[in-house]
């Protein structure tokens, strides 16, 4: 079992897809706890996007920069609303990772995507 850590940029063979589920070969992050990620066949990721001003506003999206941590080669957002479960052979290499102070903004925006923070109810 290959060895993936939360955090981690990967990118992932999406296809197939039904309806308007995030599609194509992109990058996504690992969001499943590391006890999952170690010990499962299967993780959980949040598919990356490219950067859009509008979303970017959005409570949803946490932008994330190019650069040789990340592994990008162009601005992006983690898109939250797109959190999918996966088997890891659909992973076809680790680009990089999300850094460690961007996880709060991250962790939130999840929050607020599955209704686990009682913010939610004030958008």
């Amino acid at each position: 079992m290959n060895h993936f850590s939360r955090l981690d940029i990967v990118l992932v063979e999406l296809d197939p897809t039904r309806g308007s589920e995030i599609r194509k070969t992109r990058s996504c992050v690992i969001v499943s706890p590391d006890i999952i990620n170690q010990n499962s066949n299967t993780i959980i990721v949040s598919a990356i996007t490219h950067y859009d001003e509008k979303k970017a506003k959005s409570f949803f999206f946490v932008p994330v920069s190019a650069n040789e941590t990340t592994g990008l080669t162009k601005e992006s957002l983690i898109n939250t609303l797109q959190i999918r479960t996966i088997d890891k052979t659909r992973i076809l290499k680790k680009m990089g990772k999300i850094p460690k102070k961007m996880e709060s903004s991250l962790d939130y925006a999840l929050k607020l995507a599955v209704g686990t923070d009682n913010e939610v109810k004030k958008l």
